[in-house]
C-alpha cells in the first residue's frame, strides 16, 4: 500500500499545510486586536455603515414604492363556465354521499 518513502512525503504535506493554515491563524488573530485598539473608530465605521445601509433600504421599498406609478396591467378575469358547473356538481355529489352516510342506521357491533 504505502512505501515509507510516500509515507514521509504525506506527512511532510500535511505539516506544510498546518504551517500555512497558522500563519493565517496568527494574521486573522490580529485583526481583533485591531479594532479592540480602534474601539470608538471601529464602533462609529459600523453605526454609519448600518445607517447607509439602512437608508439605502427605506428608499429602495418605502419611497421608490410611492413615486413609482404601477403600471395597470390586470387583464378581466374569466369565468369558464363548464369548469365551475364540474365543481359544483362534484361538491354537490359529496355532500350527497356525505348526507346519506349520516342516515343510513348500521348495527352496533357490541351488541
Amino acid at each position: 500500500m504505502f512505501s515509507q518513502n510516500n509515507m514521509a512525503k504525506t506527512i511532510k504535506k500535511f505539516f506544510s499545510n498546518h504551517k500555512r493554515l497558522n500563519a493565517y491563524k496568527k494574521k486573522i488573530e490580529v485583526f481583533p486586536w485591531i479594532i479592540g485598539t480602534h474601539a470608538f473608530l471601529s464602533i462609529l465605521i459600523i453605526i454609519s455603515l448600518e445607517i447607509i445601509l439602512g437608508m439605502l433600504l427605506f428608499s429602495n421599498y418605502a419611497l421608490l414604492v410611492k413615486f413609482k406609478e404601477p403600471k395597470n396591467v390586470v387583464a378581466p378575469v374569466k369565468l369558464q363556465e363548464n369548469t365551475y358547473k364540474m365543481v359544483l356538481d362534484s361538491l354537490q355529489s359529496r355532500e350527497n354521499i356525505f348526507n346519506n352516510f349520516l342516515n343510513e342506521n348500521y348495527r352496533d357491533p357490541f351488541q
